[in-house]
Order: C-alpha cells, then sequence, then structure tokens
C-alpha cells in the first residue's frame, strides 16, 4: 500500500494566507471602536470564510491517501472514505486558475466516483501527477468516459487518455 500525503509547504502558505486573512477581518471587528455595523457584519462574515479556510487546510494537513492495488481511500480525522478502482465510473480533472496563472499555477482536483462513493483529491497533494496518471492508464483500461475539458487537463498534464 502507497499512502500520499498534502505538501506541507503549501499547507502552510495555506495556513498563512488564512490567519493573515482572519487577523485583518476579525482584528478591525473586534478593535475598532464604532464601527458601522454592516462593516462589522461583512467583516465577520469574511472572519468566519477564513476560518472554515483554516480548518479545511487543517484537516488537509492529517489527511492521507491510501493506494492499494484494489482501490484508493481518503482518511482524514473526520472520516474514511474507499472507492476501488473497478467500481469507479466518472472521473473529472478540473483546473482551477489563480491570480498567478500567467506563471502556470493553478489548482488541479481530481474527482473519482463509483458506488456510492466520491473521492475528491486536490494538486497540493505529493506525487499527485503519478497518481493522475494512474488514473488516466484507468480510464483507457475500463473504457470510462470523460468529458472533453477532462480530457483537455490530462493532455496538459503529459497523461493522456489513450483508448
Amino acid at each position: 500500500m502507497t499512502i500520499l500525503r498534502y505538501d506541507s509547504g503549501a499547507l502552510a502558505k495555506d495556513a498563512a494566507r488564512g490567519l493573515i486573512g482572519l487577523a485583518v477581518t476579525a482584528g478591525p471587528a473586534l478593535g475598532v471602536e464604532n464601527i458601522l455595523l454592516p462593516v462589522e457584519i461583512v467583516c465577520w462574515a469574511l472572519a468566519a470564510l477564513f476560518a472554515v479556510f483554516l480548518l479545511r487546510t487543517a484537516l488537509r494537513h492529517k489527511t492521507e491517501i491510501q493506494l492499494s492495488e484494489d482501490a484508493i481511500a481518503v482518511q482524514s480525522p473526520l472520516r474514511r472514505r474507499q472507492l476501488k478502482w473497478s467500481d469507479i465510473t466518472v472521473v473529472k480533472l478540473s483546473y482551477f486558475a489563480s491570480a498567478k496563472a500567467r506563471r502556470g499555477s493553478g489548482v488541479l482536483t481530481l474527482t473519482l466516483r463509483g458506488g456510492g462513493t466520491k473521492i475528491i483529491v486536490e494538486s497540493s497533494l505529493k506525487e499527485f501527477d503519478r497518481l493522475a496518471e494512474s488514473v488516466a492508464e484507468l480510464c483507457a483500461r475500463q473504457g470510462i468516459d470523460v468529458d472533453p475539458t477532462t480530457m483537455h487537463n490530462f493532455d496538459a498534464m503529459g497523461s493522456p487518455i489513450r483508448r
């Protein structure tokens, strides 16, 4: 069994962004006297979003992806999901550009579905490229149809789905 984890460097950057965002949004709500109620509501709403982002980052830090010959499993502090390779019926590879997209950065998400289970893996996972290549081979081997965007994203990664 192979165990993959999210890159701690990427997670540290996300945690720093979340903490800065929380300070910038909750700080004024806590520290400014006579703040206008609508401004305070917006600050708290944004602070809540940054708090959720920090929680998700902490969960990813404790999450591991387990790969075996017959299945992929995601073990997080909240739950465990397992999907047999043979049960996968839907594969989607999505790209989300960031502000730095001109330099080729952005986030890829790999979504696998089958048997009532859905697993989503982000590209900050160590060895994400290797996992995506294995999934491209799986699509070809099992004849899983993918949408044109997913096909293009696998091609762009250098892992085309060969039929």
